[in-house]
């Protein structure tokens, strides 16, 4: 680093604020910044994994930037929130439907309450001090009817996990800049560790094997650039400290991520000190976690996957997860129904995540894209999933598979006993006007299905301005953008609109609409322009009487997805042969079908 410059760490809450300051960095030459994503406990592991000689001072937001003060000897500034930043996100809230708050750490709270005195907002507010206090609190404010709480991002993830809307509070460009210019003025004196720490680090990025020195009490001291952002690596480490600890040597070797590392440790002592260090060779022998059509995924993955998509923003309705919730709880199998674009893979999600085997795997077999190949080892190879027990199985698009199959499955299911051993789900997509395929009925019945049913979007046409609310914040922190709402004609035309393909194309049309906005508020043109494009994918219903009837009802997406999976099912699932049969290419007939 230019020892001229003023050496600055950047810890910020979520992803969205980590370009937003690197962009003001970049026009000004009195600094330099690295910037990590955390927040409270996790932003204290980072600043603990990074070699702290490298900065001069620390920023941070909230409680965070508190966390970290405890925990190094750096000066540490504060990102405020701005009465603008809280403004802001109370105008985003104006159109949801029911009770909201705002929660926060004192830095969100003192400048909210200020500002509702001054426009005379009667919005209840809540100070927190931890996330263990924000815990309780969420939890009472749910059993008083909250359904929404404006907050910062510790507050947004316990909210979530207690099935509790939230919109971020974020910080605007004027607040990050006010925290660069007090950093430059506030910066620490450490720089005359910086040469020998550069050395020291220069040894080591040329060696072959990443480093990583723990205390016997399990501190971090020490490593390399490759190990610092690998927490789950690192914590796996710590667990063998008792073990190399015990021995001069000590070999052994860790999955993470799909790589197998093989460790080495040695313990170490200087002065009264004793140390324990891992030295780490990557064996390059990726261990493929995905097969095509199979996927292993633990509890961390599936909640992942919840809390990133959009559908874990809009989350479902209340009856919705008290249905799901008693679903969980049991061993029935559970077909999850309904139209294309309706959450279906998002309520497996949920059921799993919420089992008493969430900690066992969640293998999800996705019935589209199994070819030849995966469907023997699927049903015959002694390491299928289908010969293990104790887990999830989620047959998706169970209606996609060809009739062959389909029998051989339900056979293979009732000979082996799998949904007495484990927990099956599938999903089947229908429509509005067709009933259940024969042979679904027969999984149906045959297993004593417990049946799910998913809701299109136009059965919760009230809701859309409470959805667009929460998907806006979620793209506000994707783009960087400060959209706050719709203007009222253009939310009408939102909740007019029939929605064919339900939450997949409102997800995407808002999106566009975020995109493309320039002001604050989406105007009713705009709306109507995107509107009347996906309206040209409609065409007009066959007529019955004429004796054509080849082609299904609906719109023209839905007329080429279902001539598509009848192609696929006449080919005996050969995706080539189905793509080759209707002159497209394989890559757009999977698109269709992942759908």
């Amino acid at each position: 680093m230019n020892s001229r410059k003023t050496n600055i760490l950047g810890i910020v809450p979520y992803e969205a604020m980590k370009p937003a300051l690197e962009s003001l960095a970049e026009n000004r030459d009195d600094l330099s910044l690295d910037v990590y994503v955390g927040d409270l406990s996790k932003g204290v592991e980072i600043v603990k994994s990074l070699h702290m000689e490298d900065y001069d001072i620390i920023i941070s937001r909230g409680g965070t930037s508190r966390l970290i003060e405890q925990n190094t000897t750096i000066p540490v500034v504060e990102i405020n929130i701005s009465v603008y930043d809280i403004l802001h996100t109370i105008r985003l809230a104006d159109n949801y439907r029911g009770k909201y708050a705002i929660v926060g750490f004192p830095s969100i709270t003192t400048s909210a309450r200020l500002l509702c005195d001054l426009l005379q907002y009667d919005i209840p507010i809540h100070t927190i001090h931890s996330s263990r206090e924000a815990e309780n609190l969420l939890a009472e404010l749910k059993k008083e009817g909250f359904r929404l709480v404006l907050c910062d991002v510790v507050t947004s993830s316990i909210a979530r996990s207690l099935e509790i809307n939230a919109i971020l509070i974020t910080s605007g460009m004027e607040s990050l800049q006010e925290a660069l210019n007090r950093a430059v003025k506030t910066h620490g004196t450490f720089r005359h560790m910086e040469e020998r720490q550069l050395f020291l680090d220069s040894l080591l990025q040329h060696s072959s094997m990443q480093t990583a020195v723990f205390t016997p009490a399990g501190e971090l001291c020490y490593s390399s650039s490759g190990l610092q952002l690998n927490t789950e690596l690192l914590s796996l480490l710590s667990q063998e400290i008792p073990a190399a600890a015990a021995g001069t040597d000590y070999k052994c070797f860790k999955l993470c991520g799909g790589i197998l590392y093989a460790v080495e440790s040695r313990k170490f002592q200087t002065g009264e000190k004793q140390y324990v260090a891992f030295y780490l060779a990557d064996s390059h022998s990726s261990l493929l976690k995905t097969r095509h059509g199979v996927s292993y995924l633990n509890l961390k993955d599936a909640e992942k996957s919840m809390f990133n998509s959009f559908y874990g923003v809009v989350s479902l309705s209340e009856g919705l997860c008290g249905c799901i919730s008693s679903y969980a709880q049991n061993r029935y199998p559970i077909m999850i129904l309904g139209e294309s674009g309706t959450r279906k893979k998002y309520a497996a999600e949920v059921l799993y995540s919420q089992s008493t085997m969430k900690t066992h795997p969640f293998i999800v077999i996705d019935c589209v894209r199994l070819s030849g190949k995966e469907w023997n080892f699927l049903i015959s190879h002694y390491n299928s999933p289908l010969n293990d027990r104790g887990n999830t199985l989620f047959f998706d698009h169970l209606d996609s598979l060809p009739e062959e199959k389909l029998q051989k499955l339900l056979s293979t299911i009732i000979e082996q006993e799998l949904h007495k051993t484990n927990k099956i789900l599938f999903s089947c997509t229908t429509t509005e006007k067709s009933g259940i395929a024969p042979l679904i009925l027969e999984f149906i019945h045959d297993l004593s299905c417990l049946i799910l049913n998913m809701p299109p979007l136009r059965d919760n046409m009230e809701d859309i301005p409470s959805f667009s609310s929460l998907y806006l914040n979620s793209l506000n922190i994707e783009l960087s953008k400060q959209i706050a709402g719709f203007r009222p004609d253009a939310m009408e035309l939102l909740q007019q609109y029939p929605w064919p393909h339900n939450y997949t194309q409102f997800k995407r049309v808002l999106k566009e609409l975020a995109v493309l906005a320039t002001t604050p508020y989406i105007q009713a043109h705009e709306v109507n322009r995107l509107l009347e494009a996906e309206r040209c994918f409609n065409v007009p219903e066959q007529n019955t009487d004429s004796g054509s009837g080849s082609l299904p009802e609906g719109s023209l997406e839905d007329i080429i997805r279902e001539a598509i999976h009848r192609t696929v099912r006449e080919t005996g699932g050969n995706q080539s042969a189905a793509a080759k049969k209707l002159q497209i290419s394989r890559t757009t007939l999977w698109k269709y079908l992942k759908e």
